[in-house]
């Protein structure tokens, strides 16, 4: 890991922390994230570095971030089920509702699963990478490649996909059965693109 924090704008080193703007790209480094969420700078298992709220959905938030080794922007899926949380922790750990602990539990393990599982197939078409999966702060979090560099994508964009693309994806992940529907609810939409596009 860089011995200074990476800017989650442009990469270059910050000396002075997350506060104020970068020195670099003139960019804020105040933390705007919503409340909640993980804020601007937080470290995650000594390799990333959380950036901007992107999203949610029904399974958690997703961040842009950096990856501190490679100093590449990547997306980081962070497990949060609001209907089963009441927030975090002073520490940053994800708290249970009471009475919903042990959904919580086998539900994160189900987060895990899937992306441990997508962690090894992929590269795949229609597919982008998964880098990474990780446990901490009572969570798990995904670590999945940016495809901000693609043509006609923009993070966060919602796109409508052909029933072929849809199927290649499903047959891509047909050697995991057990999680094909949590599949086809869960990806996030940027998490596929053209075929046509791969690899530009």
């Amino acid at each position: 890991m860089s011995q200074l924090p990476l800017c989650p704008h442009c990469l270059e080193p910050v000396r002075s922390g997350y506060h104020g703007s970068c020195p670099n790209c003139g960019k804020s480094l105040e933390n705007h994230n919503p409340e909640g969420a993980l804020p601007l700078g937080t470290q995650l298992g000594g390799h990333y570095t959380v950036g901007e709220y992107q999203s949610a959905d029904g399974d958690g938030l997703c961040y842009r971030g950096v990856d501190n080794d490679e100093r590449r922007f990547v997306l980081i899926k962070e497990y949060f089920p609001v209907t089963l949380c009441n927030g975090r922790s002073p520490d940053g750990d994800l708290m249970p509702k009471e009475g919903r602990e042990v959904l919580f539990k086998t539900s994160r393990m189900d987060f895990k699963d899937l992306y441990d599982d997508l962690h090894r197939i992929t590269p795949a078409t229609g597919l982008s990478q998964i880098l990474d999966v990780m446990e901490e702060n009572n969570t798990v979090y995904a670590v999945e490649e940016s495809l901000s560099r693609l043509p006609g994508l923009r993070i966060g964009a919602r796109r409508a996909f052909s029933p072929g693309l849809v199927g290649r994806t499903m047959a891509t992940c047909g050697g995991l059965p057990a999680y094909s529907d949590r599949i086809a609810r869960d990806l996030h939409p940027i998490s596929f693109y053209p075929s046509g596009e791969a690899g530009h």
